[in-house]
Formats: structure tokens, sequence, C-alpha cells
């Protein structure tokens, strides 16, 4: 949050807490991926691969990679990718979720 303690940092400026990268793959998979009733996450494993800056724009790219059929619901696999303005890979990591009809 301090400006004149974060240049003293390997950052040298303030960056944002890794896990609001976590919450926007939270929010693509709840609210962004279409043709499901009911998505319930299960699991999600996050690598913060470089920093996020103040004033950084993130876009986030869920991919399904696999889908596993059980009973009563599937499991929908998800290789998670959040980039900055510069395509530079910030957060990578898998995420499962519920899907039930």
């Amino acid at each position: 949050m301090d400006e004149e303690f974060a240049r003293k940092t390997q950052f040298k400026h303030r960056i944002a807490h890794g896990m609001i990268t976590a919450a926007f793959i939270s929010t693509c998979l709840a609210e962004h991926i279409p043709g499901q009733e009911s998505c319930i996450y299960l699991d999600q494993t996050l690598k913060f691969v470089k920093p996020v800056y103040l004033n950084d724009v993130l876009t986030v790219k869920c991919t399904i990679t696999d889908f596993i059929p059980k009973k009563k619901f599937t499991i929908v696999v998800y290789d998670t990718t959040v980039t900055n303005q510069d395509n530079v890979v910030v957060t990578s990591g898998q995420a499962q979720c519920m899907a039930t009809k």
C-alpha cells in the first residue's frame, strides 16, 4: 500500500494481492460459463507467475480440458490463465466445478 516501501522491494512498485486474480477466475466460472443451471466450485490450483501492478488490465481465460461424468452430475475441469495488458501470464492453474442439471 505504501509506494515508498514498495520502491525498496523486488517489485519496485505497489502490487495487488495475488488472490485478486483467483477472485476473477471464480467470477468467470460462476457468471460467464454459459449453459449450466448450477456450477459449484470444487477446487482451484494457482501459480502466481508474475506480479500484478496497480492499473494493470487483466484478462481471465478458462478453457475446458476434461469432463468427468458422475451419476448425478459432471465434474468439469478447466485450465485457468490470467494475463495482463501485455499478454504476460500473471496467474495460471486448474479449476474443477460440479455442473448439475
